[in-house]
């Protein structure tokens, strides 16, 4: 199944309950979250024709790996 760029990045914002930062870049968005413990997490999406790549960024590195973990298990669903 092919997933639409837009999709990618709904489920991104869903996972992070974050807003997307304006920026003037066409071909990525970024997503900005920060909890009430002071961990910050930037995510970055760029999408080249039919590739998406994702870049996250945090100050927190046990926080990173389960934010990693679950947007493996979130956008695994999507190509089901």
């Amino acid at each position: 199944m092919k997933t639409k760029p837009r999709d990618v990045l709904q489920r991104l914002v869903d996972v992070m309950r974050g807003p997307i930062i304006p920026t003037s870049e066409k071909t990525s968005k970024k997503l900005y979250s920060r909890l009430t413990t002071g961990v910050m997490f930037i995510c970055i999406i760029s999408v080249q024709e039919e590739k998406a790549t994702i870049q996250i960024l945090c100050n927190d590195k046990s926080s990173l790996d389960l934010m990693i973990k679950e947007l493996k298990i979130k956008t695994n669903n999507l190509s089901k």
